[in-house]
């Protein structure tokens, strides 16, 4: 994705979530339930226990299907939306190990990258076009 269209998403997700928001300060319910998503994948992917995993999946996905509109929990969008989550995860652990082992740089940059994944997740949960020009 273009920088211009990053930073197009990016405010449409604060638009959408600041109109959503009693509380400026607040995290928007949606923006809650997406950092639970999160917790969801790092345990899915950490777990070594199949009944978790599995018990885990259903969960997220049944909490998944009502913000994906049900009609496309299947195919492009819900695959799209699965992708950025986990590469929102997989990127904020990298930074984390990174920041442990005290490369802030190469922390902050994974941390970056986790961020503008968190915000194309936002954007297809809002049914943005990200193909706006």
């Amino acid at each position: 994705m273009k920088k211009n269209q990053f930073a197009a998403l990016k405010s449409a997700v604060e638009c959408s979530d600041n109109a959503k928001k009693v509380n400026p300060l607040d995290l928007s319910a949606d923006q809650d339930l997406t950092i639970a998503f999160m917790n969801m994948v790092a345990i899915e992917k950490q777990s070594s226990s199949p009944q978790l995993v599995q018990m885990v999946q259903e969960m997220r996905t049944n909490l998944m299907r009502p913000l994906l509109n049900n009609s496309v929990y299947e195919g492009d969008v819900w695959d799209a939306s699965e992708n950025m989550l986990n590469s929102a995860v997989l990127h904020m652990d990298a930074g984390l190990r990174a920041l442990e082992s005290g490369e802030k740089e190469t922390a902050y940059a994974a941390f970056d990258s986790a961020y503008e994944a968190w915000v194309v997740f936002m954007g297809i949960l809002y049914g943005f076009n990200t193909n706006d020009k």
